[in-house]
């Protein structure tokens, strides 16, 4: 089924008052319209009722001073008031034509009646002139105008100019009861048409958000079963937004469920100890790790107390690291023992986090027991390195240091040849011992830096007095460029990383190559670069040559040999100085490695 969206039901709620509105805004002003009309209606019957009465009244007025024979004996038509008489006249007349142009047969009644009036008008003039001038037929004449002006009389104010202003005034006169009506109907439209309104709009109010208000409820209904983990109701049909939403919501629950599976999975067989502990340290619940780690099941661990299977030692530093938990949102995982089922102590790493919404501690347990029995064991084999190994190595490097000098009698060349190798065999041998007590030391944090303002051309000299004889072997040149930069290092360390780097550098070039050192000083670091004319270094492999045992796959790399250890030395002890150290190649043109080091302050 398919179902209006709810944009479109928005627009009908909005729309269709709208469009009620329009149309009662369109029947308000239609009425508006007849009320002007009707009003100018008025005002024309009222100016043409007024008009008509104004003719008839100076048409009796003229009729009366100058329609007798006396008058027209004693009166000029030559004065003043004649004349404004006769302009009076004129102009009601224009004014009766205006206001019947309208009217072909009110119209015709006026013209008429003009016609009239001044043709009885000039007939009165014509008897006027007769009469001054005299003569035989004055007499005669004067009975013809007179007998033409009494037929000429009546039709200056006939019946239907007569009839014409009374209907005209009737007109006007009603006009104010129509008036009345027309604002009556305007009024009982606007409050129809109001009232209309609303219940229109409060019925699709109605209809259309009751199916939007059911709809929402399931929803509502929906979150409340997913919250409460119990089945959600049927998905909403339709594809309007709240069926959108409905089908989203059944997604995202499927996938949180899934996620909870997947969640509950990983607890259930995390190798760590995942428990949460209330206010007390009590408890309250735990995954299956806890009878690896405690030797405890977890139904049976729950209400116990944490602090009881702490060691009495470290007691106290648990109870204040729970307390600062509860001040401190994030802390470092505390290491302590745990005892066993077994009667044994557990060497754990605890993190922990307190949530005060649930006045919970969640935490996770991890074993370290075998990583400190490992760390341990490193120790003792560095420890056996150190004394065991690099003693007995500096012993027989020194004895056949003396042989091949000489100094216990003259060999034969080819036994110097073997002593000359075994002597090099035993000083690779010591310098990969060095390197790897400097690797353990740098990771375990035990080398220390004696930084000093240091020139780098110092560096840069003592390193090619000591490289000078292993490049003219190898057959390459050293080209330092000088500088006046000061940084701020530890000198012996800064001049082992130079002389790693520079070192292999000249056992990768070709001979009859140069390796190049140079300098340069950006963003208060010192960047020294170090180039050879090598194979050079495969685009993927730039990053893995500084991670200890590892080098370049090429044939050059595994014929010069190495340990693996030198680069990554070179970017520990850089790294501890707060720099950093990269390399950048050309396969075929040659490598270059950069590293930089903070600038002493001046």
């Amino acid at each position: 089924m398919k179902t209006t969206s709810l944009s479109f039901k928005v627009v009908l709620i909005v729309t269709m008052p709208l469009l009620f509105q329009l149309g009662l805004l369109t029947a308000l002003w239609q009425l508006q319209e007849q009320a002007e009309q009707q009003l100018i209606r008025t005002e024309r019957a009222r100016e043409l009722a007024d008009a008509v009465n104004r003719m008839g009244n100076h048409a009796m007025e003229v009729i009366s001073t100058y329609g007798a024979e006396q008058s027209i004996k004693d009166v000029s038509l030559a004065n003043g008031q004649y004349q404004s008489l006769i302009n009076q006249l004129t102009s009601d007349y224009e004014k009766l034509k205006a206001l019947t142009d309208n009217d072909a047969t009110k119209n015709g009644t006026v013209v008429k009646s003009e016609r009239a009036a001044f043709d009885a008008l000039a007939a009165l003039q014509q008897l006027k002139s007769n009469r001054e001038r005299g003569g035989p037929d004055e007499k005669q004449s004067r009975k013809r105008l007179w007998k033409e002006i009494r037929r000429l009389l009546p039709a200056v104010v006939p019946d239907e100019m007569t009839a014409l202003g009374l209907a005209e005034k009737r007109y006007a006169d009603q006009s104010i009861k129509m008036q009345s009506n027309f604002r009556k109907q305007a009024t009982d439209l606007m409050l129809i048409g109001g009232i209309a309104n609303a219940i229109l709009t409060a019925t699709l109010a109605v209809l259309l958000t009751k199916g939007v208000t059911l709809r929402l409820s399931k929803l509502r209904d929906n979150t409340l079963r997913l919250a409460n983990n119990r089945p959600l109701t049927a998905i909403l049909s339709g594809n309007d937004e709240i069926a959108q939403v409905d089908h989203t919501f059944h997604e995202m629950a499927r996938e949180l469920r899934n996620a909870q599976r997947k969640e509950r999975a990983i607890v259930e067989n995390a190798r760590d100890l995942i428990f949460s502990l209330d206010a007390n340290g009590r408890f309250v619940a735990a995954n299956p790790a806890s009878e690896d780690i405690l030797g405890i099941p977890e139904e049976e661990l729950l209400g116990l107390y944490l602090i009881d299977r702490v060691k009495s030692a470290t007691v106290a530093r648990v109870l204040d690291y729970m307390q600062e938990l509860k001040r401190n949102e994030f802390l470092n995982p505390l290491e302590f023992e745990l005892l066993h089922a077994n009667g044994t102590y557990q060497v754990v790493l605890w993190s922990a986090y307190w949530s005060k919404d649930s006045d919970l501690y969640f935490c996770v347990l991890h074993d370290v027991s075998a990583f400190k029995e490992a760390q341990r064991l490193k120790e003792e084999v560095t420890a056996m390195i150190s004394h065991d190994l690099r003693t007995p190595l500096s012993t027989i490097s020194n004895v056949l240091d003396l042989l091949n000098g000489g100094a216990l009698g003259k060999i034969e060349d080819k036994a110097a040849v073997y002593v000359n190798r075994a002597r090099l065999n035993a000083d690779r041998m010591i310098s990969l011992i060095n390197d790897l007590l400097d690797m353990e030391k740098i990771k375990s944090g035990q080398m220390d830096l004696e930084r000093a303002p240091i020139e780098l051309k110092d560096l840069l000299t003592e390193c090619e007095e000591l490289i000078l004889g292993f490049a003219e072997e190898m057959g390459v040149k050293i080209a330092f460029e000088t500088t006046a930069l000061v940084v701020n290092a530890d000198r012996e360390r800064m001049q082992r990383v130079v002389y790693n780097l520079v070192s292999n550098a000249i056992k990768f070039s070709p001979r009859g190559g140069t390796v190049s050192i140079k300098t340069l000083s950006k963003n208060n670091f010192a960047h020294v670069l170090v180039s050879d004319q090598g194979p050079g270094i495969a685009p993927e492999q730039l990053e893995s040559i500084f991670v200890r045992f590892l080098q370049a796959s090429s044939h050059v790399a595994k014929l010069k040999g190495g340990s693996g250890l030198g680069l990554a030395i070179c970017k520990e002890m850089v790294e501890l100085h707060g720099g950093k150290i990269w390399a950048e190649s050309v396969v075929g043109k040659g490598s270059t490695f950069i590293f930089t080091i903070p600038l002493a302050d001046r």
